[in-house]
């Protein structure tokens, strides 16, 4: 038979569409004894390399879909579990409270902290906060009366170390009038 007498573009559609398809089984389906070529044929249009691309589509597409399910799976699972620990937590703070008027029933402040502290995170909140300051300055200080010069880093010494009586600051109430 001649190349021209089949239908290829028909036999290429129904090649590509059907991954496990293959040259000789689509030349058995369309009763062609010249498997040759058609093998041929499809080798020099890139019929092999086109149904490879497709069939790496089609593993992209199911590796979404299927990544896409479990992600589905997985945050269904984790909100399942939030709102169980938020329905035994918010238990929990009811019969902490009814214990309370209870007179025998004592609360540390170590406790209430701790609840507080966990509140805050429970409703999406820091449970802690830090604060930094910070003051740089630079120059040349040449020059200056060393009287100047200690009264400046005097005044930049953090205050918490001054109420806690650290570096020689006098204790509250126990003021010199200073001179200028």
């Amino acid at each position: 038979m001649s190349a021209r007498t089949h239908d290829y573009d028909t036999l290429k559609k129904e090649f590509l569409a059907d991954p496990t398809l293959s040259i000789r089984e689509l030349c058995r389906r369309h009763n062609i004894k010249s498997y040759s070529s058609v093998a041929q044929y499809a080798r020099e249009n890139g019929w092999y390399e086109q149904k490879e691309q497709i069939k790496l589509r089609r593993d992209d597409k199911v590796i979404e879909r299927v990544s896409e399910s479990l992600a589905n799976e997985l945050v269904a699972r984790i909100d399942k579990i939030s709102e169980d620990w938020l329905t035994v937590t918010q238990a929990a703070i009811y019969k902490f409270a009814e214990q309370l008027t209870n007179p025998n029933f004592h609360v540390g402040v170590d406790d209430l902290v701790k609840l507080m502290d966990k509140g805050l995170v429970l409703t999406g909140n820091p449970s802690s906060r830090t604060e930094e300051r910070h003051l740089a300055l630079t120059g040349n200080i040449d020059g200056l009366p060393p009287e100047f010069v200690r009264r400046l880093a005097e005044a930049t010494r953090p205050r918490l170390a001054e109420r806690a009586g650290v570096g020689g600051a006098t204790p509250p109430g126990d003021e010199k009038p200073r001179t200028n």
